[in-house]
Order: structure tokens, then sequence, then C-alpha cells
């Protein structure tokens, strides 16, 4: 999506609103007078013209850099195009609407009953003209939000002032409530035809919400840090006593409205702020009435009183109208700070997140900001954007919050390292190893950092509230004393003092050792005396160092080795009662699953992930093995995401390459394949560049699904998840290892001894599943077999159960593997069709020829083959024809297929697996053992027709069970979990 499309866009839409007012004014010439609706339809489209024509001038203007720093997604353009095409199709039934009424109306045309014949046309139609005037309106507020967020863009390329950018940032804010307020009151009933439309354009609308929120955000972060002084390094050396002192006699001293301590506490600065006020009242008399003051002074101790009793939400609704109050009658900036920066905590406490970023991000960018409770909030904010995969943002929020607090604390101040710590865990989300091994090798030997699980947990023990006052206070740094607090703490505040690190339960900070000795394998030890909901206890000596997913967020300590200098994290170590996340993913040709489960859970409670980016909120119990590359070889697109890389029809863009079977690309490693007979990969990527770019974008997926399943839980086992893979039953250790590689640059491993990866072939991870969730019962020396019948090949072996304790199978007879899954039903039907077709006498590459084969093709895989039951049935596939074929056995539309034309695609197919199945037995009779069970599984099985052939089969000749998953592709998802779980706790599959 570029701007210049979007102007392109945007010009011709203003060119139909003029033409749709034009009609409106030139043939119901006095409708306006007789309707309200059309009245106010014809403004709001007058509206949108200027605000169209207005986007259309203004986003070819856009700069690329600005807009790339505060949009990387091309979340603005994406979402004004997708709006863009709202319009257009309401402008095109619009249009229709207007026909219609044009026509009915036109038989009195004259005379004097063409009002009253208006009147009553328009008001039969009315609920129509509503529903179109309420969308132009929707339209009107988004778009307006889009002007708006370009101009930002203009006006940061154009260098202008903080107030000036910080007044559009706030209208920006304003424009996009009132897109979120239209979209919460317009709940009436849609006229028949028009509620499915309504439905989408308010998805749409709800996430142009979404990406105008998240521009605010970042925009907001950004103006903050674009000051005309420069910030200095984040890690530079801070002033000296010397220099401090000669900046001191520059300063004037104290007013009574810049009495606070830079080591406050919230309800420390409530109140100062209430002094401030008192002493400002006499400097500011003129500027409005004592009863206004007495009023705001009221607002702000009511805000108090609730703050202490936690009462957040009404803290917050007396800080907003205190704040308001204190604006309009110009009391001083520093008061109102202050009570902002309460106000940015008020919210932090409800979670709303965003809200107070859009509160503190102003204040913490500003070099004048001096009180420390802003770099933790600053910190906790980073925290946020960390745990929502937002990744750039975390970045700048952390570096403000560390230099704000070295700044504040003192570069040594153990706080500092702990923002330091977050700082490298946000490079290492990025795959940035080498920044994030720098800003470790800050961290002195001796220090003791901890990541916290969440920002709460970050604010409770960095921001804690006193048992006796419920006040609020921030940890200051270690050994600091009252005496050595800010000069403006005064000795009546004495409660609010700073609480020593070393008196919060929860929070050692004694130094470490800097060797790492040898490590006993031995369950974490509790490290704290008492209990915290935040914190995770961990054996501090445990030298295993993980990153999973992302970020490692998990509260955990830290320490340095003299050599490596790595992270040590703690990890369980795995037993019957210690609980670890296990996720599966289904590696398919064509499609991916994936499922999660604890080991201490049981085999009911294997989760599988059902929402997936692009999929419009969906339940998808798979996502497409797809990527999309641009000209860059940069992936713009995957799985159901193709929003930038697709065009309206589905098809791929000009430039885009769509990239599939990735899978096949893995196995041809090792000379398995013919290169030859795959599509080509991208210019200077191999197999394992593709499927490393798949599994990255997989990752994040599943994380954010994670995080919203599972919540604090998963932030505190993210770093220890074992992640299990299934294979084709097949590959050797070429295809092996190529996958291994592609995952760990993928970031789901820290390195090659990484032992948090199984493999398990398609095969062991349905047996599994069948075991586990009883479709069979086993017992020792039972054989059975597993007939795996995928798209491309159908692979059958015949197993043992040689042990129960552990679980151990043994491979009794060499396994058969043959092309007949269900792509040769496939080739079936099109030889079928193909000749249909010829017999139609239409040319070589004729359109309808084109489209019945399209349409055809896709009505067998995705109904006929999965419906079919020899039950003598006639098919009838819509193919779109105006005319009639008989030839083709074609007839009002549809093309005929009798049920002996379906069959004999079967028949060749079904026939060679029976073969194969028969041979199977033959060799477990040799064996002298009996078959206790067959098991049907792999994308085919789904068919009801092959598993009654094979049932029907298996039963005339053994009397044996045929048992098959409900859904193939789970199946192997889930299964592969239960194998790695039993797996870990010393059962084995295989007998090696």
């Amino acid at each position: 999506m570029d701007p210049v499309s979007i102007a392109a866009g945007a010009a011709g839409l203003a060119v139909s609103c003029a033409t749709i007012v034009k009609t409106i004014y030139c043939w119901i010439d006095d409708t306006v007078d007789i309707d309200d609706n059309v009245s106010s339809l014809c403004d709001e489209i007058t509206t949108l013209s200027r605000v169209l024509d207005s986007i259309s001038n203004a986003s070819v203007q856009v700069p690329v850099a600005v807009i790339a720093e505060i949009d990387p997604d091309n979340g603005l353009w994406g979402s004004l195009r997708t709006t863009l095409d709202d319009v257009k199709a309401t402008f095109k039934k619009l249009n229709q609407l207007l026909a219609e009424l044009e026509k009915s109306s036109s038989f009195v045309s004259r005379g004097f009953l063409r009002r009253p014949n208006k009147q009553i046309t328009f008001s039969l139609r009315s609920k129509e003209i509503t529903t179109y005037k309420d969308r132009i309106k929707s339209y009107n507020t988004a778009m307006t939000s889009a002007l708006q967020m370009i101009n930002v863009c203009l006006l940061i390329q154009s260098n202008s002032s903080q107030d000036s950018m910080f007044k559009v940032l706030s209208s920006l804010k304003s424009q996009v409530e009132r897109v979120e307020f239209a979209l919460h009151t317009n709940n009436l009933p849609s006229p028949a035809g028009l509620s499915a439309e309504d439905d989408c354009i308010s998805r749409n609308l709800r996430q142009f919400v979404q990406v105008a929120n998240k521009f605010h955000s970042s925009a907001s972060i950004i103006v903050g840090t674009r000051s005309t002084v420069c910030g200095g390094s984040i890690l530079g050396e801070p002033l000296t006593q010397a220099q401090i002192s000669r900046i001191e006699e520059w300063i004037p001293p104290f007013s009574s409205e810049e009495n606070f301590s830079s080591r406050s506490s919230i309800a420390d600065g409530l109140s100062r702020g209430s002094m401030t006020s008192d002493n400002a009242e006499g400097l500011h008399s003129d500027s409005g009435s004592d009863i206004d003051k007495d009023l705001t002074k009221r607002l702000e101790d009511l805000a108090i009183q609730n703050q202490r009793s936690e009462d957040y939400a009404k803290a917050e609704q007396f800080y907003r109208s205190a704040i308001n109050r204190a604006e309009a009658s110009h009391r001083p900036s520093r008061y109102v700070v202050n009570m902002r920066v309460q106000l940015a905590y008020a919210c932090m406490r409800q979670e709303k997140w965003t809200e107070a970023e859009e509160i503190m991000a102003p204040i913490a960018f500003e070099r004048r900001a001096n009180d420390v409770l802003v770099y933790h909030g600053m910190h906790a904010l980073a925290l946020v954007h960390l745990g929502d995969s937002n990744l750039d943002a975390a970045d700048r929020c952390c570096k403000r919050a560390l230099w704000g607090k070295r700044k504040m604390l003192g570069k040594e101040d153990a706080s500092c390292w702990d923002t330091v710590a977050l700082l490298a865990s946000i490079c290492d989300a990025k795959n940035d190893v080498a920044e994030a091994e720098a800003h470790r090798s800050f961290i002195p030997p001796t220090s003791h950092v901890v990541i916290d699980a969440d920002a709460l947990g970050y604010l409770d023990r960095t921001v804690v509230r006193e048992k006796t006052t419920s006040a609020l206070v921030h940890i200051a740094q270690a050994g600091m004393s009252n005496s050595q607090s800010s000069p403006g703490l005064q000795q009546e505040d004495a409660r609010l003092t700073p609480i020593q690190p070393s008196e919060i339960s929860g929070i050692p900070r004694m130094p470490v050792s800097r060797s790492v000795a040898p490590q006993p394998l031995t369950p974490p030890q509790n490290v704290f005396e008492s209990g915290n909901p935040h914190h995770e206890s961990y054996d501090i000596n445990h030298p295993q160092m993980i990153r999973g997913i992302g970020a490692t967020t998990t509260t955990s300590t830290h320490q340095y080795s003299s050599t490596s200098r790595k992270t040590v994290q703690a990890t369980d170590v795995l037993n019957p009662t210690s609980s670890r996340l296990f996720v599966g993913i289904y590696f398919g040709t064509e499609h991916c699953a994936v499922s999660y489960s604890f080991n201490t859970s049981m085999p009911a409670d294997v989760g599988i992930i059902t929402k997936w980016p692009g999929s419009s909120g969906c339940i998808r119990l798979t996502v497409p093995a797809v990527l999309y590359y641009d000209q860059y070889q940069k992936v713009v697109g995957w799985g159901y995401n193709g929003v930038e890389a697709l065009d309206p029809k589905g098809h791929p863009k000009l430039g885009i390459q769509k990239l599939f079977w990735i899978k096949l690309y893995l196995g041809k490693i090792g000379n398995r394949l013919d290169s030859s007979k795959l599509p080509p990969l991208p210019p200077d990527r191999n197999a394992i560049d593709v499927s490393a770019d798949y599994f990255h974008e997989l990752r994040l997926a599943i994380r954010t699904a994670l995080l919203e399943a599972l919540g604090n839980t998963f932030l505190l086992q993210e770093g220890q998840i074992h992640w299990c893979f299934t294979i084709p039953r097949t590959w050797d250790q070429g295809p092996k290892a190529a996958l291994r590689t592609a995952i760990e640059r993928a970031g789901y491993l820290q390195d090659e001894n990484d032992k948090r990866l199984s493999l398990f072939s398609q095969t062991e991870a349905s047996i599994f599943y069948c075991l586990r969730t009883h479709l069979i019962t086993l017992e020792r020396t039972h054989v059975f077999i597993v007939a795996d019948c995928g798209r491309g090949r159908v692979d059958l072996s015949a197993y043992e159960m040689v042990a129960e304790t552990p679980f151990t199978l043994t491979e009794l007879t060499a396994g058969l593997r043959d092309k007949c899954g269900s792509l040769a039903l496939d080739r079936h039907f099109s030889h079928i069709l193909q000749r249909r077709i010829q017999r139609m006498g239409l040319s070589d590459g004729h359109k309808t020829a084109d489209r019945i084969y399209l349409k055809a093709t896709r009505e067998f895989e995705h109904q006929i083959k999965l419906q079919f039951r020899n039950d003598g049935r006639e098919w009838l596939v819509d193919v779109g024809t105006e005319t009639d074929y008989p030839e083709a056995d074609i007839k009002g539309n549809d093309m005929i297929f009798t049920n002996e034309e379906v069959l004999s695609c079967f028949q060749p197919t079904i026939t060679r697996i029976l073969e194969m199945i028969n041979h199977q037995i033959d060799q477990i009779w040799k064996h002298n053992r009996c078959l206790q069970a067959v098991v049907v599984t792999g994308e085919f099985s789904s068919s009801d027709y092959l598993f009654e052939q094979i049932e029907h089969h298996v039963l005339a000749q053994t009397q044996t069970k045929v048992v098959r998953p409900a859904d193939p592709l789970l199946a192997r998802a889930k299964g592969a979990v239960m194998a790695g779980i039993s797996r870990s706790t010393g059962g084995s599959l295989y007998q090696d």
C-alpha cells in the first residue's frame, strides 16, 4: 500500500461525492425540504468530499522516513485503503438506491402531487437512507482521523514546535474517540440485506481505531524525543557534583510551586500538590474565582482519598476533573504535571496502559521532568509493550526509563541495572544478540537484577504502599537515609521516606558470586521468605539460560560469568510434580496446527490455537503454510494475513511472490526430492531461510495466542517451553538437521545445545493421540497397523507394544509407501473434467472453460471428495455459465456428475490402499502375531467412503477394530504434545 494509490482513490471518491450531491439536488430539487434525512445525507457527503480532497492532496506529501518510524507495519495505509474500499462500496449501493427512487417518482414529476409523492416515496425508504447517512458519518470521522495522522507526519517533517504537535495529537485522540463512540452508538437494526455489510464495515472501523490508537501512541513518544536539546547517551557519564553546583547557581531559588521531591511518591506528590495549590493561589488570584480554586482543591483531595483506598476508577475521575479545572484557571504547570503523573498511575492500576502512556510519555520525554516515578512508569510501560510483542515501543520506553533513572538515582543504582537487563531482554526479542550482550556487559558482576513477570508486579516492587497510611512510595537507592533524600522533601512527610530494599519481602539485593559452579539437577529452591504473587522462586545457582519465544519476561534472578557474561535464568527440572508448558506443532505441507498443554494436565486438557492474524476473528483450527515475499525478499504476509500482499480478488500483487509447500523444500535436502518439481525460491533464499521466516511469523502468533489464553502463567513458563514438531516418517538426518536449524533461527531455541525440542513423526503423534484418548487400548505384545493416508502418499506400518512402563513400541514390519493419497483422486477427476470441457468445443484458453475447470475442481476437493458415500447421488456443481451445454452435462448453470463418475475416481486409489493393508496383515501373521487394531489417520482419512472401505475390508478378514481420529490434523498436533510429555517423563515410543 502506497500514498499515491491512496491519493488516487481518495480523489476518485471525492468526485463520486460531488456526483451524488449533484444528483440529489438536480432531480430531487425540493426533497431536502421534504426529508431531514436527505438533507443530513447531503451535508455528510459534502463534508466527506472535502476531507477526501484534503487526504488526496496531503497523502502524497507524507515523508516516507517519518511514517516508517511511526507506523512501521503500514497500518495507516492499509486501514485507510480498507475504509476507502468501504466508502466506494457504500457509494455504489447508494447510487442504486437513488436510481430506484428516481424511477419510482418519475411518473408524477410535475404538478401538485409532486411533493406528496416524493414524501411518501422517501418515507418508505427512510430506514435505508438513515443507514447510509450513519455510514457516511462514520466515514467522515474516520477520514478526519486519518487526515490528522497525516498532518502529524507533516508537522514532524517540518520540525514544528512540540506544543503544536501535541495539540494535533490531542485533537487526533478526540477524533478517534468519536469514531469509537459512533461504533458503540450505531446499534439500530439495519434494513434487510444491509446487516452483513454493516458488520463488515464496523469490523473494519474497529481495526482502523486500533491502528489510530497505535499511531497516536507511537507518535506521542517520537514527538517527545524530538527535543532541540541533545538527550545525551543512554549509558553516558552523569554530571559531576561540581558541574551540578555550577548549574544550580544559574537556577533561581525554589518557588513554592516547584517545592517537591524528585524522589517523591505518588501520595507524596498529592500532598505536595495540595501545598502548592495553597501557595499558588495568591500568585494567580486573578485567573479565576476563589470558588473554582476551592473546588479544584476538593477534587484533588477526593482523588487522594480514593487512591489511598485503592478505588482507582474514582481516583481517575477526580484527577481528570481537577486537572481540567487547574488548566482552565492557569494553575502552575508543575502542579498540573504532578497531578498528571498521579493520573497515569491511577490508569496503570486499572491496566489502562494506552491511556497511561498517553499521559506519561510526554512528561517522560520532557527533559525538565525530575520525578523518578515518571521513569518507573516508563519501565512498567516497556514491560507491557514487551508482553504485546511491540518491541520498538518497548525499546523507546525502556531507554527513556533508563535515562531518567540514571539522572535521578545515579547510574550505580540497582534499579538502573534492572532496566538495563530489561533492555537486553528486548534486544533478545529482536534477535539482536550482539546488542543484548553489550547492554549486559555494563552490569557489574556483583549486581543482582530482577526482571518482573508483568508491569503491575514491577510497580508493586518499586512503588509500594505503606500498610499504615496506604501511601505510595518508590524504592530509592539502596542505603539512602532520610537525610540524603531530595531537599524538597519536607520533614512533616517523614512517613513517606524511601523504603530500603532490604525491608521489602521478596526483593533480595545481596551480591552473588561471579563464578558459576557445577550445578546439581535439583528442583528450584525458594529463596524468598514470603510469597509474592508477582514473583517466581528460582534456584539462583541453576546455570541454564533460555530465551524462549521473543523475550523472556519471567521474574527471575540473573548472574554473570566472568568469561561469557550470559544471563543465567533458572528453569524447572521436569519431574512429576513440576509444571511445564509443552507446545505441539503439526508442520504440514499445506497447513499447520498448534496445540499446547502442561505436563501435569490430563489428555483432554490439550488446547488448540484457533485465532490467527488475518483471520478476521474467525475460528481457524489450522493456519496455511504460506509466505508472501516482496521484490526485496522481505516477508509481507503469511498464513491468512495477506492484506499487504494480495489484491481484492485474492491474487498476489505485482512484485509479490507467493511461496507454499515449505516443508517440501526441507524434504529435498539430501536429494530426497527433485527440486525442479517445486516452485523456485526467492533470490538469495534457501530452504532453511524460508522455513525460518515462516516459523518466525508462526512463533509470534503463538506467543500472542498463548498470552491471551494463559496470561501471567504463560509469561512465567515462556522461557521453559518444550517444542514438539511433527515430521514425515521417512525423513533422515539431513532434513531433520535443516529443520532444527530453521527452528533455532526463528527464535524458538537458545542455541544448538538447547534441549527444548523434540521431533516426532506424524505417525508417532497419531499413535499417541489414539492411545491417550482411548481410541485404542493396548497391552504388551499387542500389534496394530497405522495407515497414514495423506494428500500425496499413504504410509503403512505395523507396530508392537513391547513394554508398558516405560511405554515402548517397536516397528514389527517394514513400512510400505505409495503415491495413492487424495491427490490421486484429484488427478482422476481432472481427466474426467477435461474431457467434458473438450466436448463443449471452446477454444484453448477460453475464459468460460477456465472458469468451469476452476470451480469444478474446487468443488470436488472441498465437498464431493469428502462427502461421497457411493449412495447413487448425483453431484451438481455451479459453474456459472449462462448457456446450457448438453454435451458437457451442463444445465441451468450446473455441471452434473454421476455417482459412477465420482466412484471411478476413488476405485484405483482405494484398491491400492487395501492391497497395502493386506500385505501388512500377511507380514504380521508370518511373525505369529495377531492384529489388534487398525488406525487410519492423515488428511485423506476424512473421507467417509475411504474409511468405510477399509473398515469393511479389515473386518471381513480379521474381525479387528478400525478407528480414526475425528480431526486428523489436530490429532497430530495434540499427539505431538502428548508424545513430548511422555518422553520427558521417561516414556519412549520406539525401542532403540
